[in-house]
Formats: structure tokens, C-alpha cells, sequence
């Protein structure tokens, strides 16, 4: 009889475990990558594996950034520490053949071309269709996103741009 009561148990011991595998979100870091590090600023790629159920289960990855105006920052869901603040990624290319498994070293490497920064803690973010930039040593970041501008834009260029631009071509030349 006592054998019949722990029986009847074990489906109720499991079911907590088969929930939190099968029904919540969470994620694996799979590695992390610093691939630019001054005096103000340090940036890292960060390859994690997600599960989020009845949407998304692979292989991600997030660009975060480590200044002295970020140290309060917390982003544990996104598997950064603390004083790391989630930084607008690029979307890497990838060949449709190519495995979607990020590799942070490789990841890193790729990410350099994106990232511009300088000793006043400016970071600039080149993305596909859009300018990402922190002037605050990635406490916020302002985005330009070039799919927004109106249809009948048209950049009006002053006499000082057109020279400017005719001395830049001609020193190009040169």
C-alpha cells in the first residue's frame, strides 16, 4: 500500500520539472567575447542558447557594453552581469547553408566593423538600415533609422557642403 502512495507521488515530483523545461523561457550562455576595451568603454559579444516556447529555440546573440555610467545597470534576463547594458546589435550576414550557430569569437571578430568608439565615450552603431550612438558611454542610445524618413526627402545641400565635398574628391584624387 505504501509502495501505491509513492507511485501516485512521483508523477507530481516530475510534473515542476517537465514545466520549467517545457513551458517557461530560459537560456544556456554558450561564451562571451570582448572585442573592444578602452579606458571608458569595453564592449563583448555574448552567444546564448534560448528557449522560448511557442516562439524561439536556438542559438542567439546580444552586444553589451561596460562603462562607469552603466555600473547600476542589470540585465540578467539577457545573461549580462552587472553594470552591462544591451547595445543595438547589427544583424550579421549568413549564408542560407550556413548552421545557425553563433560562435563568439567568430561573432566578435565580425562585430569590430560595426562598432565605432572614441576616448570621450562615443560609441557609434552602424546597422543595416540604421545609425545607433551613445554619447553618454552607452548609458542611452539614439537611433536614426533610415526606413522612417518621408518618402519625398530630400537632403538640401548648402554651399559650404558642396565645397567641401568638391575638396574632399579632390584630395581623394590626388
Amino acid at each position: 500500500m505504501l509502495k501505491k502512495k509513492y507511485l501516485l507521488l512521483l508523477p507530481l515530483i516530475a510534473l515542476p520539472s517537465l514545466f520549467w523545461r517545457y513551458c517557461t523561457s530560459h537560456q544556456t550562455i554558450l561564451g562571451e567575447t570582448t572585442f573592444f576595451k578602452n579606458d571608458k568603454l569595453e564592449l563583448k559579444i555574448v552567444t546564448r542558447h534560448e528557449y522560448l516556447p511557442l516562439h524561439y529555440i536556438g542559438d542567439s546573440y546580444s552586444v553589451a557594453c561596460r562603462s562607469d555610467s552603466t555600473k547600476d545597470f542589470n540585465h540578467f534576463q539577457l545573461g549580462l552581469g552587472k553594470g552591462w547594458n544591451a547595445v543595438p546589435s547589427p544583424v550579421f550576414a549568413r549564408a542560407p547553408g550556413d548552421e545557425i550557430k553563433y560562435d563568439h569569437r567568430a561573432l566578435a571578430a565580425e562585430a569590430g566593423k560595426f562598432y565605432e568608439a572614441s576616448d570621450q565615450g562615443v560609441l557609434a552603431i552602424y546597422r543595416e538600415n540604421a545609425l545607433s550612438f551613445s554619447f553618454d558611454a552607452c548609458r542611452s542610445f539614439a537611433t536614426w533609422d533610415f526606413d522612417q524618413l518621408p518618402e519625398n526627402f530630400e537632403m538640401i545641400n548648402s554651399s559650404e557642403f558642396s565645397e567641401c565635398r568638391s575638396r574632399m574628391a579632390s584630395e581623394v584624387r590626388l
